[in-house]
C-alpha cells in the first residue's frame, strides 16, 4: 500500500510511504520512505503507526522502519519532521541523579539560550 501526502502549492508528494507486511509468520509491518521534498538533510522524520513511533535521520533513509503491528492494526499514520536546534553531551556519573545542561545552538549565529534539566533513576524506583 502507498500513502502520499500532497505538498501545498507544489505538484508531487511531500512524503510518500510504502507499507508492507513482514514476510515472516510474525505480525509486523515495514514502512519505507520512498521520496520526500523540501525536508533538510539534517532533519529527523518521525513516523507513528498506531501507538508505536520510529525516528530516523533523513540522511539515513536507506532501510525501512519496522513496526510490531500489521498495517490493518495501526489505524493512522502520523509523520513529524524534526530539526536540530541545539545539543549538549554529558557523561553519566553514578553518584549523580540530576543533570542540568546548557545546549549549544546548532546555528552558531543564534542568540537563543537553551537549557534542559533531567533526573535519572532505575525503572520502578520512586521519584
Amino acid at each position: 500500500q502507498r500513502f502520499c501526502s500532497p505538498l501545498r502549492g507544489i505538484s508531487g508528494p511531500l512524503l510518500c510511504l510504502c507499507t508492507a507486511a513482514v514476510a515472516s509468520g510474525m505480525a509486523g509491518m515495514e514502512v519505507e520512505v520512498l521520496r520526500y521534498h523540501g525536508i533538510p538533510e539534517t532533519s529527523v522524520i518521525s513516523i507513528r503507526a498506531g501507538s508505536t513511533r520510529r525516528q530516523v535521520n533523513v540522511s539515513s533513509l536507506d532501510r525501512p522502519l519496522k513496526f510490531p503491528g500489521g498495517p490493518e492494526q495501526c489505524g493512522t499514520f502520523k509523520v513529524d519532521v524534526l530539526d536540530l536546534l541545539g545539543s549538549a553531551r554529558v557523561a553519566f556519573d553514578p553518584s549523580e541523579s540530576e543533570y542540568c545542561l546548557s545546549l549549544d545552538p546548532a546555528d552558531e549565529s543564534s542568540q537563543r539560550v537553551m537549557e534542559v534539566a533531567f533526573s535519572t533513576r532505575r525503572q520502578g524506583e520512586p521519584r
